[in-house]
């Protein structure tokens, strides 16, 4: 019994180490240096550019200086009556 408890114990660990490992390796590759890039990857250009409602002006004007002129949302859109 006390054999087949080392053997998880020892694989574990094992486990957990190759993990940090390979954490560590993606830091040091630079995986984690431009993560607010990487956040906007799955979103299409013109999903950055529709006007949403709740943005107050500074934040409409801050994102049409981002993204360029800003398209007014299609009816339905923002969860408004069709």
């Amino acid at each position: 019994m006390f054999y087949a408890s080392l053997t998880v114990i020892l694989l574990v660990l094992g486990l957990g180490l190759l993990g940090f490992a390979l954490l560590a390796w993606a830091f040091k590759a630079g995986q984690f240096d431009e993560m607010d890039a990487q956040a906007m990857l799955p979103f299409d250009s013109a999903d950055l550019r529709y006007e949403r409602p709740w943005e107050n002006a500074a934040q409409r004007a801050e994102r049409a200086a981002a993204y360029g002129e800003l398209i007014p949302p299609k009816k339905g859109e923002w969860g408004e009556a069709r």
